[in-house]
């Protein structure tokens, strides 16, 4: 019997990864659009926009570094493996 093609209707199986690299593109984007934008407004304002990037890129790498934590955390606590002690 001949496998059966793919359905392209059905869900992805991505889940939350999905969304978190829309996120992580949108704020991306936003970083660029107010860094172009940034020529054209007076010095007061680049201060407060500087600090808008920083901010998001921040919130992105935040982001980024808590979900490869928890799949680190998630690895360590598979079934059948003996719960880590705390300490050295």
């Amino acid at each position: 019997m001949a496998q059966r093609p793919p359905d392209s209707l059905e869900p992805s199986q991505s889940g939350p990864v999905g969304r978190g690299r829309t996120v992580g593109i949108a704020a991306l984007v936003i970083a660029v659009v107010v860094g172009v934008q940034l020529g054209r407004i007076p010095l007061r304002y680049r201060r407060q926009i500087w600090m808008l990037q920083g901010f998001l890129a921040g919130g992105l790498v935040g982001y980024v570094v808590g979900r490869l934590g928890g799949a680190a955390a998630a690895a360590d606590n598979r079934p059948g493996r003996p719960p880590r002690r705390p300490g050295p």
